[in-house]
C-alpha cells in the first residue's frame, strides 16, 4: 500500500431469484491509484431475471503530510550563505528528505542559483514538495587605482570602486599605522603612503583593500610632452587628449589654476584617446596634470563661451 493505493471492500448483494453478475459502472477499482479529494464508486447488480439496482460510496483521500521551512538569516561566508531547514509532520513518519542540491536530509546549505526545490515523501508514499527562492548577492570586491603624489606633497589619490554586496557600501579609510582617515568612497590630497580601504554592505558583509601611493618627482619630460595633444584649445564644450604612447597607463587631473582638484580621469592601456567634457566649466584657464609612469606633464586648458 502506497499514500494514493486504495483498497476497500467489495459490494455484496442478495435476491430471491439469485444474483447474475455485480459490475462496477464508476471510479477505480479496489488497490488502484486514487486522486486527492473524494472520489464516487458506483457498482451495479443484476439478477438472473435481468433486474438491476445500484450502490454508490465516496472514498476521500487526504494527504495528512505537513513540511514547514526554516531559513537562517543570509551569511557573508560565500560557501554557507544560507541553512535552510525542514520540518515534516502528519502522515506516517518515516520521512525522507530529497533536495535539488543534492541533499538528503532534512537541513541543508543553500549556495547554487536560487531557486531550490525539495521534497519530502513520508513512509506510505505521500509527498509534499516545495521550492525556497532567496538572493544571493555576488561576493563583494574591491578594485583600488593610486594617483602618485609629487614632491612628497598631499596631491595623490586613490579612487576606489566596488562591485558585488548588498545595497549601499559604507567606507571607511586608514593610513599604513591604522589610523582612520576618511569615510568617503574616494581619497584626494594625499601624501604618499600605505592606505587600506574597508567597505561594509547592508548584509554586513566586509571587503577590503590596501594600495601604495607612490612618490614621483615632478619633472617635465619634454619629449613626452611632445607626445600629448589637448584639442581644441581653447575649448567650450569638450577637450580631446591624444597620447602617441601606445600601452601605457595615464592619469588625468583637472585642477584650476590654484592647483585645486576638479576631475580625474584615466587612459587604459589600449586607448590613444581620453575626451574630457568641460562645457560646465566657467570661463578661464585651467591645468591639466597628466602623469604616465613616473613622469609628469601639466599642459593649459583654456575654457571660453560660443567658442
Amino acid at each position: 500500500m502506497n499514500c494514493t493505493q486504495i483498497i476497500y471492500d467489495l459490494p455484496q448483494a442478495a435476491d430471491n431469484c439469485g444474483i447474475e453478475t455485480i459490475t462496477q459502472t464508476q471510479g477505480p477499482a479496489s488497490g488502484s491509484t486514487f486522486p486527492q479529494g473524494t472520489t464516487q464508486i458506483t457498482y451495479e447488480a443484476m439478477d438472473v431475471s435481468g433486474n438491476t439496482t445500484t450502490c454508490s460510496f465516496e472514498i476521500m483521500l487526504e494527504n495528512t503530510l505537513t513540511v514547514t521551512e526554516q531559513v537562517s538569516d543570509y551569511s557573508c561566508d560565500p560557501e554557507n550563505p544560507y541553512t535552510a531547514t525542514l520540518t515534516a509532520g502528519g502522515g506516517t513518519e518515516g520521512y525522507t528528505y530529497v533536495w535539488s542540491t543534492g541533499t538528503t536530509t532534512a537541513q541543508t546549505i543553500l549556495t547554487a542559483t536560487s531557486p531550490w526545490s525539495w521534497t519530502v515523501t513520508d513512509a506510505l508514499g505521500c509527498e509534499q514538495t516545495g521550492e525556497v527562492d532567496l538572493p544571493i548577492p555576488d561576493t563583494m570586491s574591491i578594485t583600488l587605482q593610486a594617483t602618485a603624489a609629487t614632491n612628497m606633497e598631499p596631491n595623490g589619490a586613490i579612487e576606489a570602486t566596488v562591485t558585488g554586496g548588498t545595497g549601499n557600501y559604507g567606507y571607511i579609510w586608514y593610513d599604513g599605522e591604522g589610523n582612520l582617515l576618511a569615510t568617503t568612497e574616494d581619497l584626494t590630497n594625499i601624501p604618499p603612503g600605505n592606505y587600506c580601504l574597508e567597505v561594509t554592505d547592508e548584509n554586513e558583509c566586509i571587503a577590503q583593500g590596501c594600495i601604495e601611493v607612490e612618490n614621483i618627482t615632478s619633472t617635465i619630460d619634454r619629449t613626452l610632452e611632445q607626445k600629448i595633444t589637448l584639442s581644441p584649445n581653447p575649448t567650450s564644450s569638450e577637450v580631446r587628449i591624444s597620447f602617441d604612447i601606445p600601452q601605457q597607463r595615464a592619469t588625468l587631473i583637472l585642477m584650476d589654476i590654484s592647483g585645486q582638484e576638479i576631475r580625474r580621469m584615466h587612459k587604459q592601456k589600449a586607448a590613444d584617446e581620453v575626451t574630457m567634457e568641460m562645457g560646465d566649466y566657467a570661463e578661464g584657464v585651467y591645468l591639466m596634470k597628466i602623469v604616465v609612469g613616473d613622469q609628469l606633464v601639466v599642459k593649459k586648458v583654456m575654457v571660453v563661451t560660443g567658442y
